[in-house]
C-alpha cells in the first residue's frame, strides 16, 4: 500500500521535474537569442554611426 503510493507521488514529482526542465531550456534559449537579436541590432547602430 505504501509503496504504491510513494510510486505515485514519485511520478508526480518526476513529471514536475521534467516540465521543470522544459521551462528552463525554454527561458534560456528565449535569452540566447535576446542576446543575439541585442548584439546585432546593437553591431549595427555602431556601424550606421562609424559610416555618417
Amino acid at each position: 500500500m505504501k509503496s504504491s503510493h510513494y510510486a505515485k507521488l514519485f511520478m508526480k514529482m518526476a513529471r514536475y521535474d521534467c516540465m521543470l526542465l522544459t521551462v528552463l531550456k525554454a527561458a534560456k534559449c528565449v535569452l540566447i537569442a535576446a542576446v543575439f537579436i541585442n548584439t546585432v541590432l546593437s553591431g549595427t547602430y555602431i556601424v550606421s554611426a562609424l559610416k555618417k
